[in-house]
């Protein structure tokens, strides 16, 4: 898949490697002068090539039908003249180019080189293209060598005797790479840009240790198999569609700190099945959890204040839906397509605010609404509540009394959130095993009246 071309080789014949459709990285040393007509043409996989600067004579067509380079590394100061046009269209579109420092305006003065779009003055270091700054001793990641499956990004880098501190990924830096397994990122990054990890189909692992305060757009958009995340502790806003179209991603959980998220986060993340929300969240923005149709429950946190439109749409699973006391305004199509909520937690001890018909018919006839103890007769008295054919009221938690429950595990007992909700009940041994209850902390309330505290991680 990956090949080096011997350090004493100095020409490449006609069509050496033409049809090498698992090719994915070439390297080619100094002593290599020559390369032949067609020598690498429809290596359909290449994706890494790394041009030795003792080339001089390049036949026609070299790498044509080659549509999935990502990367072409030159390390020519000068620029060779008189190549022919070696690479296709989308080559020219699409491939990141890597020059040496103070070289890219010479670059983009000579064909073939002048017909790319993206330049970059980078040095490469144990697989990874960074651009170092002597001026403040910082470097970016600008890419990666495309036959790496597991990448971790150092927190610093030597270069020439001098170190630099790795504090920034540029945008896309590791996007539609098709062999990228798994990422870790360090704490000295500070900066990542948006797209950064979209469009890489075997990825599915990425912790993200970063000191970071926001997640750029797109950051995993098309990552179809993308499963484990591990977000920065220091986060506080996300933007769009970070996760659109992870299709395999089943669970996720934002750090306290995250304030706002962009629309669309979520978009189709079909295999979604639950996601624990900050409790800085101020609303859920349009479509952000669009055709996420396997997420079965959901806690919307005190701070959220609105639900915007089409939030939930095609959320056809969603089962348990529990309401934060901020709420206070609902689009009309937030909420209209989860026809299958069977259970609604709400928290209002006091008159319960008035929406509109922000429930499926569905929800209304067959769900069970679950108020605080002593308060169904207010909900029966305001819209939408008062359309629920069924109420339950929750009962006193016993929190201030937790003792230890005798041969707890197969007793019978209910499930509460902090905020005195209801949220499951059955035997405890299998409600503990059963791994519905997303991460938090809850009361356990025993038939024998005792209860104890449970954090589930």
């Amino acid at each position: 898949r990956s090949i080096t071309i011997p350090d004493k080789v100095a020409s490449i014949g006609i069509s050496a490697f033409e049809g090498c459709t698992n090719m994915v990285m070439v390297k080619m040393p100094k002593a290599l002068t020559e390369i032949g007509n067609y020598a690498f043409k429809s290596c359909t996989k290449l994706a890494e090539v790394q041009c030795g600067e003792g080339l001089s004579s390049v036949g026609t067509n070299v790498f044509s039908g080659c549509d999935s380079i990502v990367n072409l590394s030159l390390k020519w100061t000068t620029p060779p003249t008189g190549f022919p046009d070696m690479f296709t269209e989308n080559e020219h579109l699409k491939t990141n180019v890597y020059v040496p420092y103070g070289s890219t305006e010479a670059y983009k003065k000579e064909e073939p080189w002048s017909k790319f779009l993206r330049f970059y003055e980078a040095t490469e270091i144990n697989g990874i293209y960074y651009t170092l700054y002597d001026t403040d001793h910082t470097a970016t990641v600008r890419g990666y060598v495309q036959d790496n499956h597991d990448v971790v990004v150092p927190s610093k880098v030597t270069a020439n005797g001098n170190d630099y501190s790795v504090t920034y990924v540029y945008q896309a830096a590791f996007a539609s790479n098709r062999n990228l397994t798994s990422v870790v990122l360090p704490e000295s990054v500070d900066k990542l840009d948006s797209f950064t990890f979209s469009s890489c189909p075997k990825l599915h692992t990425a912790i993200l240790k970063c000191n970071l305060k926001t997640l750029g757009w797109g950051m995993f958009e098309m990552s179809r198999n993308l499963k484990h995340v591990e977000l920065p502790a220091t986060l506080e806003s996300v933007k769009s569609e970070i996760f659109s179209f992870c299709f395999g991603l089943q669970s996720v959980t934002f750090p306290n700190g995250v304030k706002t998220m962009g629309t669309y986060i979520f978009r189709e993340c079909e295999a979604l099945e639950s996601v624990t929300l900050s409790d800085s969240l101020t609303s859920i923005e349009d479509g952000t959890f669009f055709g996420c149709e396997n997420l079965n429950s959901i806690e919307l946190p005190n701070s959220v204040t609105e639900l915007k439109k089409k939030s939930f749409d095609g959320c056809t699973s969603l089962a348990t839906l529990t309401i934060g006391t901020g709420l206070n305004s609902v689009a009309i199509d937030a909420l209209a397509s989860c026809k299958n909520i069977t259970t609604v937690n709400v928290g209002w001890t006091d008159v319960p605010p008035a929406f509109g018909d922000i429930f499926h018919a569905n929800v209304f006839a067959n769900a069970t609404l679950c108020v605080p103890y002593g308060t169904s007769n207010k909900y029966k008295q305001v819209n939408p509540w008062s359309k629920f054919q069924k109420f339950e009221e929750n009962a006193p938690t016993g929190i201030g009394t937790i003792e230890n429950a005798a041969d707890e595990a197969n007793m019978v007992c209910d499930i509460y959130a902090l905020s005195g909700v209801k949220v499951a009940t059955g035997v405890y041994a299998n409600l503990m095993h059963s791994g519905t209850l997303p991460a938090g902390i809850y009361v356990a309330r025993f038939a024998n009246g005792t209860a104890k505290k449970l954090i589930v991680k």
